[in-house]
Formats: C-alpha cells, sequence, structure tokens
C-alpha cells in the first residue's frame, strides 16, 4: 500500500489534504443546520434552581429576536428566543434560563448568523460584537470554560501548524540535505511529546475541558507501544480513532467534534480501504453508538465523510439514514444524492465520455471496450495523484498485456504541463483531457470533486469497483487476471 496519509487527496475547492493524519486533530465547526425547536419558553427549572444569563450588548443585528440554541453534532435546536431593545444601533438583550447543562451553545439573531459560546456551570456572562458576522465577532466575557475551550483550540492549530512545516522541511531535506533529517525528526518528536503530554494531563484534571480534550487527543502512528498492534496507519486509524470515547455520554456525544470525527472516518475509510473493509469498521463504530444520543450526528458525520470521496457505500448508509429518520430535514437530501449516485454504482454501465488526446485526436471510453479499463482522474498539479502514480504504472506493468487498460483523465488547464507530467511520471496509457480544470466535462460526467478518483470498468463498460488506490488496486487486479 502506498505511504500516503489517510484520505489523502485534492479538492475541487483546490485545497491540499495530504496531511490529513495532522488536520484530524482539529475539527471545526461545519455548517449548522436548524433541526427543531420549541415554544421559546426556555427550559423549566433546574432542580437547584441553577441560572445562566445571558446579556447581550451588540450591533448589526437585523431580527427582533435574538436566539440561543443548544449545538447538537451538526444541528441546532432552539431553547430560547427574547425580544431586543434596538436604539441608536445597539441591540442589547438579556437570555434568562435554568442551566441547560455542559455543552456548545450558538447565539445569534438568525440560524445562519451565530456565535459559538462552551458552557460548563451556571454563570451570567455577557456577549458584544456584531451580528452581520458573529461567528468572528461575537466574545463572551465571565465566560471561563469558553476561554479555556478557546485557548485549548488555538493551541491545538498552533501545533498543527508547526507539525505540518516540520514535515515540509523533512520531506525538502531528505532530497536537499539529508544530514537535517535525524535533526528534524527529532523536533517532530519532542513537538508532539510536548503536545500530547499537555493534553493528557487536560484529561487527567476532568471536568467538561477534560472531556473535550479527549476528542482531540490522537496520537500519531507508532508514537506509544500500544500501536504495535496495528500493521499500518491506516490499521490504526480505524481501530483507535473511537477508541475510549465514551459515546453514550451526551456530553461527548452531543459535541461538534463527534460530528466531525465521524465525517473524517467515513472520508478517510470511503477513500483508503475496500469498501468491505470500511463498512465493518464504520459497522462497528454504528453499534458503539447505538443509543446514543449522538447516533443521528455520527451517522450524519459518516454520511458527509462517504460523499465527499464519493463512496459507493453512501448508498447503504443512506437509505438506512432515511429509513431511521424518515422526518430529519437532511433526508430530502439524502435521496437526492442517493439517486444521483446509482447511476455511477458499482454494476451500473459506465457513462460514455469522448476528449482529445495530448496528440489532438478524439478517443471515447466506449473504444475502449473488450478490455479492464481504469478510469483515472488526476492533474499534473495534483501531489497526491503524482504520489500514486508509482503504484499505478506498477500494476499497468503487470497486467497490460492480459487485457488490462487505464484512460487517464486530466483536470489541468496548460497542455504543456500535462503532457509534462505524463513524460516525468513514464505515463505510458492512454489520455484524454479537454483542459478544464475542475469544470472538465469528463469529471462533471463522474460527479468528481476530489481527486485522484478512480473507476474500474469491466470488459462491457460497467463499473465494478470505485477509488481503488495502491494495494487495493493491485489485489483487485489479482484477483481479476488470475496472477
Amino acid at each position: 500500500m502506498s505511504k500516503r496519509t489517510p484520505a489523502a487527496g485534492v479538492t475541487a475547492g483546490n485545497k491540499s489534504v495530504w496531511r490529513r493524519r495532522f488536520s484530524l486533530l482539529v475539527f471545526a465547526f461545519g455548517a449548522l443546520m436548524l433541526t427543531g425547536c420549541d415554544s421559546g419558553k426556555g427550559a423549566a427549572s433546574s432542580p437547584n434552581g441553577a441560572q445562566t444569563v445571558i446579556n447581550g450588548d451588540l450591533t448589526g443585528c437585523t431580527g427582533d429576536s435574538m436566539r440561543l440554541f443548544r449545538v447538537v453534532g451538526p444541528d441546532l435546536e432552539l431553547i430560547k428566543a427574547v425580544k431586543m431593545d434596538n436604539q441608536d444601533g445597539r441591540n442589547s438583550f438579556r437570555i434568562e434560563l435554568a442551566h441547560p447543562g455542559p455543552g456548545f451553545y450558538a447565539l445569534g439573531d438568525g440560524i445562519r448568523r451565530t456565535g459559538t459560546v462552551v458552557f460548563d456551570q451556571a454563570a451570567e456572562v455577557t456577549v458584544s460584537g456584531n451580528c452581520q458576522n458573529a461567528g468572528a465577532t461575537f466574545r463572551f466575557a465571565d465566560a471561563l470554560v469558553n476561554d479555556e475551550y478557546q485557548s485549548m483550540v488555538a493551541r491545538v492549530r498552533q501545533h498543527n501548524q508547526r507539525v505540518q512545516q516540520l514535515i515540509q522541511n523533512l520531506q525538502i531535506f531528505s532530497q536537499t540535505d539529508p544530514q537535517q533529517v535525524p535533526r528534524l525528526q527529532q523536533d517532530l518528536q519532542n513537538q508532539n511529546n510536548t503536545h500530547f503530554g499537555w493534553l493528557d494531563s487536560l484529561e487527567a484534571k476532568g471536568g467538561y475541558i477534560g472531556k473535550l480534550a479527549k476528542l482531540y487527543n490522537f496520537k500519531p502512528f507508532r508514537s506509544d507501544p500500544s500501536h504495535n498492534q496495528y500493521e499500518d496507519e491506516v490499521a490504526y486509524f480505524r481501530g483507535a480513532f473511537f477508541a475510549g470515547l465514551d459515546l453514550k455520554d451526551p456530553q461527548i456525544a452531543n459535541t461538534p467534534q463527534i460530528f466531525e470525527k465521524a465525517r473524517a472516518y467515513g472520508q478517510t475509510l470511503g477513500s483508503r480501504v475496500l469498501p468491505e473493509t470500511a463498512k465493518a469498521s464504520i459497522d462497528a463504530l454504528m453499534q458503539q453508538a447505538e443509543g446514543s444520543p449522538g447516533y443521528k450526528s455520527i451517522m450524519k458525520g459518516i454520511l458527509g465523510g462517504l460523499e465527499a470521496v464519493k463512496s459507493e457505500l453512501y448508498l447503504e448508509y443512506g437509505k438506512a439514514f432515511v429509513e431511521k429518520f424518515p422526518q430529519d430535514p437532511q433526508t430530502i437530501a439524502v435521496q437526492n444524492r442517493i439517486s444521483a449516485m446509482k447511476r455511477l454504482a458499482v454494476g451500473a454501465e459506465a457513462p460514455e465520455i469522448a476528449e482529445n488526446t495530448p496528440q489532438g485526436q478524439q478517443l471515447s471510453l466506449r473504444q475502449l471496450r473488450g478490455q479492464v479499463v481504469l478510469l483515472d482522474f488526476w492533474a499534473s498539479w495534483c501531489r497526491p495523484c503524482r504520489m500514486e502514480n508509482p503504484n499505478v504504472v506498477k500494476a499497468y506493468n503487470k497486467y497490460h498485456k492480459a487485457g488490462f487498460e487505464i484512460l487517464g483523465i486530466s483536470l489541468d488547464k496548460a497542455k504543456d504541463k500535462w503532457v509534462q507530467a505524463i513524460a516525468q511520471d513514464g505515463l505510458t496509457w492512454k489520455h484524454i483531457s479537454d483542459l478544464g480544470g475542475w469544470g472538465s466535462r469528463p469529471a462533471q460526467t463522474y460527479g468528481v470533486s476530489s481527486i485522484p478518483a478512480t473507476f474500474l470498468l469491466d470488459r462491457e463498460g460497467n463499473i465494478m469497483a470505485r477509488n481503488l488506490r495502491g494495494a487495493a488496486l493491485e489485489n483487485k487486479l489479482e484477483e481479476i487476471f488470475g496472477f
């Protein structure tokens, strides 16, 4: 198997995620959707009468009410709304309610304009900022646990940036100045030891921050002797990414981080292992989450990750989601996505495409009927694609004479760079491109929004498998050709 990190690839947003094992350590809030609300009268008094109070003095608010939502994974649930006093461009309000418990909350004058805050114990806090850009400008005074959380996330982000820079330097110096490599490796080890030791200390202190710290405390592969039970980094990711998390605890299960972890899990497994292997791991996670308050959130995260890499498993888990949560607002979108993906599902006839070769001659997919064909979507500027090319070359050289063909479909815009990359990487198979970049007609036809992306077709032109790379591709071809 290639040594690329889990979920490696480049998205249509032109953002490299080939260092996924590091970006998995920081989880950003995704787009938040409203899933339900009550009368807006607030929760009943807590047993000990503890009250949480939010005083606001804001600008830029256009709604007549300020709303407080509970964050439940990717969703927002309205728990109280109060009228605002709007005078001279200032928007003031006071929200009082029985302490809603530790968790993430969102405050704003509209569902799409909210700032987030973390509550632990009952408190009285004051928020300032501008409703037009609530996420960036809202500041919560006297929200101590929120301050601790924001400080923790900032430190995690700084660590990830530092690690990514060290990895870049290692790659550069391994080629230009190998004598620097041991020093950089030691710097990387020291950085990780310090960072994860700090997260361990936060966990040991307990409390809500300790629980949140555990969500970020996913240690690098082989940084601990216990990792020796795993054969490689992907196996470690499969077995350890959710290990030790109590998904029955609502303070853990309802966090947006659990949703993001599930999305990363689905995306990584959907792109890095065979479907049956990915399914076994996802099923194990869903079994672990059964009965958890975060079950729906985890399922939505898995679906988001599988959709990002166009995994065929989306069909199975999407159907299960629709059956289990028919009233969820996301259900219609899932049904639509299932319909679209069936057109490119395993067993379906591969859609016809025809574009020009580097020599300017049109070549159609239909012309390759009678051979086992790998459609390989790539680009000269795509680092993960170029890193994968040696594996594809190896497979082509081994099976081409037995009836294996590759049709490379480039998302380049510059012909000279496309042709140069073909020569540099020794890609002796067939190539086409309309030089349309992400707007490429073949990419649109096949729903490609991240690369590398592959479709393996049988001799009749039907889709046999998707996104096979490295050892997974070699194993499938060995199964087909018998050697």
